[in-house]
C-alpha cells in the first residue's frame, strides 16, 4: 500500500533537510575549517541531537498509532504490539543518546580522551538490546509468524551468515589482538549486537508487509550497524577520531530513524492478508550466499578458514537444508489444503445445499454438453421434468423443517433409482429434473415409472405418514442445432409436458402419459 503524494510531502522535505545536513557535516569535516575543538563539539552535539530526535520521533509514532481507533481482536493485539515496538526503539535511541552525551562530556567539557570501556559504552550497547526488542515486536505486529520453527531457522541462517562475514572483517582481529577481560567483552559486544540487529532487520523486512516507516527504521538500523562495525574496526587499529566518516554515518542512521515522525500512517497492521513481496521473502538468503561465498573464497585462496567459520558454515548448511525441507513439507500441506478447498468450492458451486443433488448451474452446464453431443451423434436426448404436487400445502401444514426433509428424502430416492451417468438435479423450490445419459434410449414411460417408484412409499414427516405425488413431463427428442437452442427447446417441451400432467392431477383424472418421442427435428 503506497501513500498518496500529499501525505509524503512532509517526509520528503524532512529527508531533503537530512541530506543537506549530512552534506554540510561532510563538507566541514573534509575542509577542517575553524578550530578542531569546535568541529568536535559540533559533531558530538549533532549526534546527541539526532539520537534524541530519533527517540522523540519513535515516541511520537507510538502515540499516533495508539491514538487510532482500536479494531479489537487479533488486529487490536497487533496494534498494541506496534505501539510497544516503537516505544522500545525510542528507548534504544534514548540510551544511545545518553551514551553519546557521556562521550561528549569527556571530549568537549573535560577535554580528555574517552576511556575504554566507559559509561558511554553502556549507553551505546543499550541500543541493540532495546531496538532489537522493538524490531521483534514490530515483526509480530506487522506479520503473522505462522511457523515458529521456520522463523527460528531464518534467524539461524541470517545471524550465522552475518557472523561469518563479520568474523572475517572485524571479529577475528579483535579476538586475536584484544586483551581478555572487560575490554574484549565490550569490544565483542558491539559487532555481536550489530549482528543481532541486522538479523532482526532482515527478518523484519522479509516477513512483514513494508511501509515507509518500516523501511526508514530498517535503513536506519542497518546504517547504524555499519557505523558501529566501522567504529570497532577503527578503534581496534587505533585510527578512530571524532570527525571521521563514521560520524556522518551515525548522523545519517539516526536521521533516518527520526524521519518516521513524518511517515504517513497506514492500515497494514489491520490487514491480515497483507504480506511481503517476493523479493523480501528471498532477502534472508542474500547474507547466506555472501557468507558461504566468503568461506569458499578463502578456500580458493588457500587461506586457513579457522574453527569458527567452519562450524558456522556447517550450521548454515544444516539450517538451509532443514529450512528447505520444512518449506517442502509446508508447500505439500498447502497444496493438499488447496485441493480440498477447490473440491469444496466446486461442491458448493455445483451441488444443491439442501438436497445434495446437482443445482441449476450444474444441470444447465451438463444439459448444454449433452445437447451438443446429441446433436453431433444423432442420439436422442432424454429429460424428465418433475414437480412435487401439493408441496406448498405440506410446507404450510407441517412447517419448513418437514418440507426440507421431504425434498431431501425425495432427492435421495431419485438418486438411488437413477442409473450411473444419469444426472439428478434440483432446479429450485419443489422442481427437479433427471437428465439421462446418451448411451441408450429408455422408453419415456419407463422414466415416468422411475419417478413414481421414488414416490410410491409414503414419507415420514413430523411423525406422520405423508403420501406425495408428482407431475412429470418426459421428453425424448432427436434434435440438431446449437447446444443453446437444443437445451432451450427440450426444457420448454419438458416443462409443457409437466404442466399438462399437473392439470390432469388437479382434475382428478390421475397422471397422464405425458411423454414425447418423435423423429429427429431441426431446432431453430
Amino acid at each position: 500500500m503506497s501513500a498518496p503524494a500529499p501525505a509524503v510531502r512532509p517526509l520528503r522535505r524532512a529527508g531533503g533537510a537530512l541530506v543537506a545536513l549530512v552534506a554540510l557535516q561532510l563538507t566541514w569535516q573534509l575542509s577542517q575549517i575553524g578550530p578542531a575543538l569546535a568541529l568536535t563539539a559540533a559533531i558530538d552535539l549533532l549526534e546527541v541531537a539526532l539520537a534524541g530526535g530519533a527517540a522523540a520521533a519513535c515516541l511520537h509514532r507510538a502515540r499516533l498509532v495508539a491514538g487510532r481507533p482500536s479494531p479489537g481482536g487479533d488486529a487490536g493485539t497487533r496494534r498494541r504490539y506496534e505501539v510497544l515496538a516503537w516505544r522500545f526503539v525510542a528507548a534504544g535511541a534514548a540510551s544511545w543518546c545518553a551514551g553519546q552525551a557521556v562521550w561528549t562530556w569527556y571530549e568537549v567539557v573535560v577535554g580528555r580522551e574517552v576511556p575504554f570501556p566507559s559509561w558511554a559504552d553502556l549507553g551505546y550497547l543499550g541500543f541493540p538490546l532495546a531496538a532489537g526488542t522493538g524490531a521483534v515486536l514490530l515483526a509480530r505486529a506487522r506479520g503473522r509468524l505462522d511457523s515458529g520453527l521456520r522463523a527460528m531457522l531464518d534467524g539461524v541462517l541470517v545471524s550465522g551468515a552475518l557472523l561469518m562475514i563479520s568474523w572475517q572483517a572485524v571479529l577475528s582481529d579483535i579476538v586475536r589482538d584484544g586483551d581478555w577481560g572487560l575490554p574484549l567483552a565490550v569490544s565483542l559486544a558491539y559487532p555481536i549486537g550489530d549482528l543481532a540487529i541486522l538479523a532482526l532487520v532482515v527478518l523484519l523486512v522479509a516477513r512483514s508487509p513494508a511501509d515507509l516507516s518500516l523501511k526508514l527504521l530498517a535503513a536506519g538500523l542497518m546504517t547504524l550497524a555499519v557505523a558501529d562495525s566501522a567504529f570497532v574496526w577503527l578503534s581496534a587499529s587505533g585510527a578512530f577520531a571524532t570527525g571521521s566518516l563514521v560520524d556522518a554515518i551515525w548522523v545519517t542512521a539516526f536521521g533516518l530513524i527520526a524521519l518516521v515522525a513524518w511517515a504517513p500512517l497506514n492500515d497494514l497492521v489491520d490487514d491480515p492478508t497483507a504480506g511481503p513481496g517476493r523479493a523480501a521473502l528471498l532477502l534472508p538468503y542474500v547474507p547466506v550466499l555472501i557468507g558461504l561465498g566468503v568461506g569458499v573464497l578463502d578456500l580458493w585462496r588457500g587461506t586457513p578458514v579457522g574453527r569458527v567459520p567452519t562450524i558456522t558454515g556447517t550450521v548454515l548448511v544444516a539450517a538451509l537444508i532443514a529450512r528447505q525441507s520444512l518449506s517442502a513439507v509446508e508447500n505439500a500441506g498447502l497444496v493438499h489444503r488447496l485441493r480440498l478447498q477447490e473440491a469444496r468450492l466446486r461442491q458448493l458451486a455445483y451441488d444443491d445445499a439442501l438436497t445434495g443433488a446437482a443445482n441449476r448451474g450444474r444441470f444447465t452446464e451438463e444439459l448444454l454438453r449433452r445437447a451438443d453431443e446429441a446433436s453431433s451423434t444423432g442420439r436422442p436426448l432424454t429429460l424428465a421434468y418433475i414437480d412435487l404436487n401439493g408441496f406448498k400445502a405440506i410446507n404450510d401444514r407441517l412447517g419448513h423443517v418437514a418440507g426440507d426433509l421431504l425434498l431431501r428424502s425425495f432427492a435421495e430416492r431419485l438418486a438411488r433409482s437413477a442409473r450411473p451417468g444419469d444426472l439428478v438435479a434440483r432446479l429450485g423450490g419443489d422442481e427437479f429434473a433427471v437428465l439421462l445419459r446418451l448411451d441408450d434410449t429408455p422408453d419415456p414411460q419407463a422414466v415416468r415409472t422411475l419417478v413414481h417408484d421414488a414416490l410410491r412409499m409414503p414419507f415420514v414427516l413430523d411423525g406422520e405418514l405423508t403420501q406425495v405425488v408428482a407431475a412429470v413431463g418426459v421428453v425424448q427428442e432427436r434434435v440438431s442445432g446449437t447446444a443453446e437452442q437444443i437445451a432451450d427447446f427440450v426444457l420448454r417441451m419438458a416443462d409443457d409436458q409437466m404442466y399438462r400432467d399437473k392439470l390432469a392431477l388437479r382434475g382428478g383424472a390421475g397422471p397422464r402419459s405425458t411423454s414425447s418421442s418423435r423423429p429427429a427435428q431441426q431446432v431453430r
